[in-house]
This record gives structure tokens, sequence and C-alpha cells, in this order.
């Protein structure tokens, strides 16, 4: 990351991160930041298939999915990416937080509001039995948040303290 605003380095950092990957192929960051890089040296379709392996490899980091649904965007390769994200949500049944977030910020920028709220909706909807445990309980709190904030945040106050209260 540090060599990210140097291009003279940009060469370098790709090597270690290269290196990174053979040494830990399923470090999700290592494939994100080499994303990083590629993206930089303008190899745009490079870049955005590594930013499709970090998201792939790691369903709790948000900002994976985010950064290959953006890439994805600009080599206009969207269907692939909703996909993607709704496959992933669907993977998780709703019970994590940042594919619901992903997918949700990810309709929001296409427009699809009612789609994006559908999603949270469904995630809230599954997440109204007690937690099991308290790693369980954290992503039920996350997604219940994260659903609250959206409504208050799109003009509906009510039912945004309701899933406040239900978090």
């Amino acid at each position: 990351q540090l060599v990210l605003p140097d291009p003279n380095r940009h060469a370098e950092g790709v090597r270690v991160m290269q290196r990174a990957i053979r040494k830990r192929p399923f470090a999700a960051v290592a494939y994100y930041f080499l994303a990083n890089l590629l993206w930089e040296q303008r190899q745009f379709h490079e870049a955005t298939d590594m930013y499709r392996f970090a998201a792939a490899l790691d369903d709790r980091e948000e900002q994976f999915a985010e950064g290959y649904f953006r890439a994805a965007r600009v080599l206009e390769q969207t269907p692939e990416a909703m996909r993607f994200l709704q496959t992933r949500y669907n993977r998780t049944k709703g019970k994590l937080a940042a594919p619901a977030r992903a997918l949700f910020y990810a309709l929001s920028e296409q427009d699809e509001m009612q789609s994006a709220f559908g999603v949270l909706e469904q995630s809230a909807k599954g997440q109204t039995e007690p937690a099991t445990d308290d790693k369980n309980a954290s992503e039920v709190g996350d997604v219940l948040l994260f659903a609250a904030e959206m409504r208050t945040n799109y003009n509906g106050p009510k039912k945004g303290s309701e899933l406040l209260e239900a978090a």
C-alpha cells in the first residue's frame, strides 16, 4: 500500500504482491492490493479479475466486493458483477452484513432502490430470531443497524426506528 502513490515503485509492489499470493493463495487482501496496483498501471482487465478474486475469497470484507463492482462498471461488465454480488449474498442467506451492504450499494448505484431495499428487508426478516452465539449476534446486529441507517437516510425514519430497536 505504501508503493501505490509512487508510480516508480509499482513494478516492485506487483512483484511483492505476486510473491505474497504464491505464499498465501487464500489471502484476499493480497489480491486486492495487487488489483489496486494493476489499476494504477492501467491494466484494467487484470485488475478487475484480481478484485473479483479478493471478493470471492472474503465474504466479510465489503471493500473487496465494492472494488470489483466499480471496476466491472468501468469495463461495462455490470451484469456479470451484479450476478456475482447477488450470488454472494444468496450464499450467505443474508446472515452476513458485508454481502448485504455491497449488494445494496451496487443496486443503489444502478438506481434500483426498490430492489436495494428488498435486499435489506430480506436480510432484516431473516434476522428476527435470537442469535445463538456471539459471532452470529454481531452479524445480526450489523445487518439490522445497516438496514436501520439506510431506511432513515432514504426517508423511512419510522421503519428505521423499528429496525434500530430490533438491533
